[in-house]
């Protein structure tokens, strides 16, 4: 009886168990597929343009980003181009070779929001995620790019990355040349990606999917060549060029890197630093000579609103000129009536006056004419 109590208890735990296996699955984190590698963003943007071609691409981007989403559940690689009469996008993403379609799909949902936060209204931007990336550029920059480009490198380097640990490993270099010689012979077979592992190496190469075979393979071939003159010894390293990317780790026998690797790295890291310094020199002499110029322009606005002040104070003085002129030449005017009138007056008074005394003379001469003729 006991026996027969055990065991069903026994059975209901288990069956118990069961079921919270079901309902509560194993909580083991999921791998981070959208930790950041790197961002490069265009200096350019669409505001510096227009601000109705702002607008217009502000809302090609949303379009062309809720495209690209959507079809992340169907497919690891996706281009398309949208367009207005301000100008055309063209964008695509990419998602890791071997990538689960729901992972792919999670990784690219979280481009449109870091590409709008780090390169918010670039021209051309490039995104690139541990498991997806994300490329758009305008037409119109593209055009620019190609024409100022003619005799430039042919694939590019957007991204290097070489870790501050070396490999002690005296075959090292040969597992990586030999990890590097699968890769490429396997890049056709699995259509611009291919992966390797030996003896704790490694390696990974791929090329955008609608890229040519023969330019994928030379640009996957100068990758590599970068990675071992640049990474050396490093047991973890990663460069991207415009099309393709090589990465590779060496998970044995490591130890810190000698004191070559050490200033090798170092002198990179000075070389980022001051070229990080140098643009942001850059950017304070742009700011200072916007302002400046802007300086300058309210300095030659004040200096035509006082001519205007200067010009129109003239103008009103000899306004007040002309009017004093014509009112002294009014009273002049009227001076010189009064004068004649006065004149005129003492001539007529004259006149009369004469008259009067001619008239007095003759009286008194007509009187002493008749008293003389009465005697």
């Amino acid at each position: 009886m006991e026996a027969s109590t055990m065991f069903s208890l026994r059975a209901d735990l288990l069956i118990l168990l069961i079921v919270l296996g079901f309902f509560f699955p194993s909580a083991e984190p999921n791998p981070d597929y959208s930790a950041m590698v790197y961002k490069n963003c265009a200096n350019e943007t669409f505001t510096d343009r227009s601000v109705h071609a702002s607008s217009s691409h502000d809302q090609m981007l949303a379009s062309m980003f809720d495209e690209l989403v959507s079809h992340s559940l169907k497919t690891n690689f996706y281009r398309t181009t949208r367009g207005d009469d301000h100008g055309s996008i063209t964008g695509f993403y990419q998602c890791k070779g071997g990538i689960a379609k729901e992972d792919c799909h999670g990784c690219v949902a979280k481009l449109p929001e870091i590409s709008n936060s780090l390169c918010s209204r670039s021209v051309a931007a490039k995104i690139q995620l541990s498991s997806c990336s994300l490329r758009y550029m305008a037409d119109s920059f593209a055009q620019e790019k190609e024409r100022f480009s003619l005799g430039a490198i042919r694939f590019e380097e957007e991204h290097r990355f070489c870790s501050s640990e070396c490999a002690e490993s005296s075959v090292f270099e040969e597992l990586r040349g030999l990890a590097f010689e699968e890769l490429e012979s396997e890049l056709e077979i699995r259509h611009g990606y291919s992966s390797a592992e030996r003896d704790g190496f490694h390696a990974e190469a791929e090329c955008e999917e609608d890229m040519e075979e023969r330019k994928c393979r030379e640009c996957v071939s100068a990758a590599m060549e970068i990675t071992k003159e640049r990474c050396e010894k490093a047991i973890h390293g990663e460069v991207y060029l415009k099309g393709c990317s090589v990465k590779y780790e060496y998970i044995e026998h490591t130890r810190e890197c000698e004191s070559e690797c050490e200033s090798e790295h170092r002198v990179e890291h000075e070389q980022e630093e001051e070229h990080e310094q140098e643009e942001e020199h850059e950017q304070e002499k742009e700011r200072e000579r916007e302002e400046e110029h802007e300086r300058e322009e309210e300095h030659e606005q004040e200096e035509e609103h006082e001519r205007e002040e200067e010009h129109e104070r003239e103008e009103e003085h000899e306004h007040e000129e002309e009017v004093e002129r014509e009112r002294r030449h009014e009273e002049e005017s009227r001076e010189g009536y009064r004068g004649e009138a006065v004149d005129h007056n003492h001539r007529q008074m004259e006149v009369m006056l004469g008259v009067g005394a001619l008239f007095v003379l003759m009286m008194l001469i007509f009187v002493a004419v008749i008293a003389a003729a009465r005697k």
